[in-house]
């Protein structure tokens, strides 16, 4: 497969020495010589500085060595055979088995029917960039796959792409990057709405964090419905993830729990919408601590689904992520961008509303 990078007029200068240099080292063979300093900043109409910057990049990940009065050469060479080689990168502290979205991502993205064989690759990211790239390069990857990456993991997809290892997220909506996710906000207005013309006007939102761009986009949802409704909402119905750690992402469990507890006494909701599936089995442990029945004292929707082993869940309405058509289109896609197909990829998936109709 001849993979062709297509290069970005608003991209630095040290990028496209880089992308360019990047073609020659995928085609060339080990210690084949590169164009000298002189040629690139006549090429590329920069400074001397400017080449050195891209040239050390290339350096410190080992693709290039630069030997004194000889020039530049290729260190480890990149060669790309008909067997596609697709790296994911996993959550921090996080397996191919781990949890309830994970596996089917990672299903979807092995049942792909694309014409060429293709060998995966697993990695749990611990940010650090140069491991990253020093699988990309030593193991002959094509593309990345990297499975919900947060917003401080951004500049490591960015870095990649620098290298011309193309990058696709999974169920997040990010500026700058190609993504195949969920359609988050549509979904959290969709299911908004459905409570509100049941009649309910104070709804709790139980989960929400700047930090995470999927749950600001479901709240985003959510507001819009009250505000088709000509409803305000009110923000004492506000129930906050509290951040503990960035990186990886933690938050204070405790406070969440007391945090909610707080806002049921003195809101007073007729209904909650729950951001996601860990925080469902917080509220309804919580729930069934202080002895509330579900529905007859507070109706409940979440994204996700609720675990079988909760009685509840017969009662509770579940929007359901296409977890395994994530994977399946996210790898069609990295394909597409490899063969260059397309230039760009911003897929959104719907949710599937399981609506409950049974009362407790």
């Amino acid at each position: 497969m001849d993979i062709r990078v297509s290069r970005n007029k608003n991209s630095p200068k040290y990028k496209e020495i880089i992308d360019y240099l990047m073609e020659m080292v995928r085609n060339g063979k080990k210690m084949d010589k590169l164009p000298t300093e002189i040629e690139l900043s006549h090429r590329f109409r920069v400074s001397h500085v400017t080449v050195r910057r891209a040239l050390e990049e290339l350096e410190k990940n080992s693709l290039i060595m630069r030997l004194p009065g000889r020039g530049t050469f290729i260190k480890n060479p990149v060669h790309v055979s008909k067997i596609l080689k697709f790296l994911i990168i996993l959550p921090p502290r996080r397996t191919a088995t781990t949890g309830f979205f994970i596996p089917p991502i990672v299903s979807g993205i092995l049942s792909s029917e694309i014409e060429d064989e293709f060998d995966i690759q697993t990695f749990s990211f611990n940010y650090d960039s140069s491991e990253v790239l020093n699988i990309c390069t030593g193991s002959g990857i094509n593309g990345v796959i990297w499975i919900t990456p947060d917003l401080g993991q951004l500049n490591y997809v960015k870095e990649l792409e620098s290298f011309s290892y193309p990058v696709i997220g999974i169920n997040r909506i990010e500026p700058g990057i190609n993504y195949v996710s969920t359609d988050h906000e549509t979904s959290a207005r969709q299911m908004a709405d459905f409570l509100i013309k049941k009649g309910h006007k104070r709804i709790g939102f139980v989960g929400f964090c700047e930090d995470l761009s999927y749950i600001v986009h479901r709240y985003k949802g959510f507001i819009s419905a009250f505000r088709d409704a000509g409803i305000n909402f009110d923000e004492d119905g506000l129930v906050r993830m509290s951040v503990t750690k960035h990186i990886p992402f933690e938050f204070d469990v405790l406070k969440f729990k007391n945090d909610f507890v707080y806002m049921f006494e003195k809101y007073k909701p007729s209904a909650i919408f729950v951001l996601g599936s860990g925080l469902i089995e917080m509220v309804l442990d919580t729930i069934i601590e202080r002895g509330i029945n579900v529905p007859r004292d507070l109706e409940i929707a979440t994204f996700d689904e609720v675990p079988e082993r909760y009685e509840q869940k017969k009662y509770i309405h579940e929007l359901v992520q296409p977890l395994f058509e994530l994977g399946k289109y996210a790898t069609e896609s990295l394909k597409k961008l490899l063969n260059g197909e397309v230039k760009k990829v911003e897929i959104v998936l719907p949710c599937t509303q399981k609506l409950k109709t049974e009362r407790g």
